[in-house]
């Protein structure tokens, strides 16, 4: 893989001690990472991914950092076997890149269904606009993963997204693939029960935020991204279907047509 110019900040794990994680299809190690360019370290979390699944984590982290969604800070981080102690899943290789994120000290997993909007807005900072940017990004990466544990309410009361290895169809489905598509987005579902005139606020704000996942898409560098030529076609295709989509879907959702100006009061919502 080319890191002539890499898109995220580069690390190793070399420092004891080195933790393993449970509770993931791949294996997590928690530990510091050594960071260079800052002759310093950071506290973070190292996934040992498969080559693929690491390029889909790469390439979201680096479409959210792009659209201003909040997520840890992001680490490219080289990983030696001999450091491992047999938690190793890259076969013969002595070192391999994994993707690595800063741990945020205390946070604490979003309860989304036990949850109202307003509780949502008032405790975790998490108002109705960002829960449904939230939604659109994962239309836009195909992620059906967006449960508790991936969406963290932190110390200073923001919201971080972490873990899309299951995005572009990468878990059990055939890598970018929408056939069959994923399954419920449960975020966008909270945004289409808003009351019509929450949703009728949210209109031009999340148009807007849907054309720059557009233009994020079209500029995205799977040169620096994608170790596998071959994949580059296949990925950039996925997301700009679902990029083209991505209005359509907003409209669907909000259930308010086009008019000139503002929306009357009272306007009621086509039938969904």
């Amino acid at each position: 893989m080319s890191i002539l110019v890499p898109p995220f900040e580069l690390g190793r794990l070399n420092r004891e001690p080195i933790t393993p994680v449970g509770g993931s299809a791949h294996p997590v190690v928690r530990g510091r990472i050594h960071l260079p360019v800052r002759a310093g370290s950071v506290d973070g979390y190292i996934k040992l991914l498969p080559r693929q699944a690491f390029c889909v984590e790469s390439v979201c982290a680096w479409l959210a950092r792009e659209v201003n969604l909040p997520m840890p800070e992001v680490f490219w981080v080289t990983v030696h076997r001999n450091r491992m102690r047999g938690l190793w899943p890259f076969g013969d290789d002595d070192a391999q890149w994994c993707f690595g994120t800063a741990a945020l000290p205390f946070a604490q997993a979003v309860r989304l269904d036990s949850q109202s909007p307003a509780a949502l807005s008032s405790m975790y900072g998490l108002d109705s606009l960002m829960l449904a940017k939230i939604a659109l990004f994962d239309e836009l990466i195909g992620n059906d993963d967006r449960h508790d544990g991936n969406l963290l309410l932190t110390t200073h009361k923001t919201i971080a997204l972490i873990d899309h290895e299951r995005a572009l169809g990468g878990a059990g489905l055939e890598l970018f693939s929408s056939f069959p598509p994923p399954g419920p987005n449960r975020l966008l579902e909270r945004v289409r029960v808003l009351p019509l005139t929450d949703r009728a606020v949210l209109k031009v704000p999340l148009r807007s935020f849907c054309i720059a996942c557009s233009a994020a898409v079209l500029r995205l560098p799977y040169g620096q991204l994608v170790s596998d030529d071959a994949l580059h076609e296949p990925m950039r295709r996925y997301l700009e279907q679902r990029a083209n989509r991505l209005i359509n879907t907003l409209d669907h959702v909000l259930g308010i047509p086009d008019l000139p100006g503002v929306n009357p009061p009272g306007l009621q919502p086509p039938a969904l």
